[in-house]
């Protein structure tokens, strides 16, 4: 689709003061995915914070989104309410995104559980409702961190399906996780590599002008 979404330059994660990864350079445009990977600890949720604009994530280098871009942030924990119900955290969501509601819960597997409340459903069911959630949604960035984290086969499945109709709408995917598939699944890969003291920035890679 060639409409640039996010252009980073030599970033580098931070905790304390101590840089935690090499510098970082990428493109990303609509409709494009990049995974990426590395080990615990090595700064991958504080980028993504930091792009997202979230307090408390210390991010150096120069990145930029294009106007008109919006981050949704995925975070490893899903931000639901627990008090309220399957169809009433529906409902808030679309509010804050303000997208239109429609009762999609049976396509991710939550048919019948409308009126539990979130703070009930496993790990793996809460994943389905936010799955429900971002096709209502429809946003055209989203930054995902760990979101096949308690899924299932068959919601794993359901997430990838769910991934590749956004893609094929224009939305962009900047997402950290250990799954292969995902890895496999996304147009772009990069694995995070310990920063070294004194070490020069990575040449770019071949997709970055």
């Amino acid at each position: 689709m060639n409409e640039t979404v996010l252009q980073a330059r030599n970033l580098v994660a931070s905790f304390e003061g101590q840089p935690l990864f090499s510098p970082l350079s990428f493109n990303l445009e609509r409709g494009e995915s990049f995974v990426l990977k590395g080990p615990n600890g090595i700064g991958k949720t504080t980028l993504l914070r930091a792009v997202a604009g979230l307090p408390g994530a210390i991010l150096q280098g120069q990145w930029q989104l294009a106007k008109g871009i919006f981050p949704l942030f995925w975070s490893a924990q899903p931000p639901l309410y627990d008090e309220l119900s399957v169809w009433d955290n529906l409902i808030f969501l679309c509010k804050v995104y303000n997208a239109p509601l429609e009762d999609n819960l049976g396509l991710v597997g939550l048919a019948g559980l409308a009126k539990k409340p979130a703070g009930l459903l496993s790990t793996g069911q809460k994943r389905r409702l936010l799955l429900a959630s971002l096709m209502l949604i429809q946003p055209n960035f989203v930054l995902c961190d760990e979101p096949t984290l308690g899924l299932d086969k068959s919601g794993l499945a359901l997430c990838l399906e769910f991934f590749t109709k956004l893609r094929k709408q224009g939305t962009a995917f900047l997402i950290a996780t250990h799954e292969e598939i995902l890895w496999n699944w996304s147009s772009k890969q990069e694995e995070l590599k310990p920063y070294i003291a004194g070490a020069r920035p990575h040449s770019l890679p071949p997709w970055v002008l």
